[in-house]
């Protein structure tokens, strides 16, 4: 049977922080990219403000005249229908840059995104002071942190602090779970044969019976004084269960002993011979089976290295 691939509580701790460490690196990205966006929404629109109002103030059969900036703008009386325009006017960032461009004196009724060229651009719906709207496009700024060798170095970095820190906090959990498993099977070979999991590595397997406060958590050490209180409670058990025995042996095999021997001692005659001879055999085969069932009682403390005549049995 194929086992599972994460087994062990030492994979699946590993690999719930690395899911974890993934989305944390996701928000931080989103958020990083946010808030450039955010920082960059004041700059650019004192930079496009002048050029917006110039081009929405002339007539849209008016060739455009070249920016102050230098920005590439493009003016339409419509949003062009090939143009993938997700809006973003209700947007945080928008809304930034929406009162920016206002107080600017460009009053902005819409925004949208246009990604099917190259560059990719920003329609503002602008509402001039005297005329129609129009939508002005200018070529959208990268605003997505750029991946240099300092900053690929520093992911590197942080991935490789993550995984030790990881690997440590993991190993430091299941450390004691592991010792307490290495003294159970210690304590009952059995469970060497019966067990499911993997061996325990050989750190474990030299690990000391007591746990410290601070190898491991209050749930380990509470299962570990429940496993000694049950180590105790079976080997009194244990205990009892001898005594049991030899009170069993002792109670039942003295009367066939008594009825044995009285029955020897019976005179021996033609007519009582028989009779004799039938007590005699009834108490050895009680005496067989009581001993046949001591044996089976005591099978966990029996020595097993008796040679025996194979062909004889």
């Amino acid at each position: 049977m194929k086992r599972p691939r994460f087994d062990s509580l030492f994979a699946r701790l590993m690999l719930a922080q690395a899911v974890l460490f993934v989305l944390l690196g996701f928000v931080f990205f989103v958020w990083l990219t946010t808030a450039r966006a955010d920082a960059a929404a004041t700059p650019y629109a004192v930079i496009w403000a002048p050029d917006l109002a110039r081009a929405a103030a002339s007539p849209l059969d008016a060739e455009l005249a070249p920016s102050a900036s230098g920005l590439p703008l493009q003016r339409r009386a419509s949003l062009p229908h090939w143009t993938l325009s997700p809006r973003l006017y209700g947007g945080p960032i928008a809304k930034r840059l929406t009162v920016e461009l206002a107080a600017l004196g460009v009053q902005v009724t819409d925004i949208r995104m246009d990604w099917s060229g190259n560059p990719s651009l920003i329609w503002f719906h602008v509402l001039p002071p005297q005329g129609a709207a129009v939508w002005l496009a200018v070529p959208m700024p990268s605003i997505l942190p750029s991946l240099s060798v300092y900053t690929a170095s520093l992911s590197l970095l942080t991935m490789g602090l993550f995984t030790l820190v990881s690997w440590r906090f993991a190993r430091r959990v299941t450390r004691p779970l592991e010792q307490l498993r290495s003294r159970m099977v210690g304590d009952d070979p059995d469970l060497a044969d019966t067990a499911t999991s993997s061996p325990a590595p050989p750190s474990a397997a030299l690990a000391t019976s007591a746990f410290s406060a601070s190898s491991a958590s209050s749930e380990i050490l509470a299962i570990d004084a429940a496993y000694r209180q049950l180590m105790q409670r079976l080997q009194h058990a244990e205990s009892e269960r001898v005594l049991l025995l030899a009170g069993v042996s002792h109670d039942l095999r003295s009367p066939l002993g008594r009825i044995r021997l009285a029955a020897e001692l019976l005179p021996v005659t033609l007519g009582t011979q028989a009779d004799v001879d039938i007590i005699t055999r009834n108490v050895d085969h009680a005496d067989r089976l009581i001993g046949s069932f001591l044996d089976y009682v005591r099978v966990g403390s029996l020595e097993l290295g008796e040679a025996v005549d194979v062909a004889a049995v």
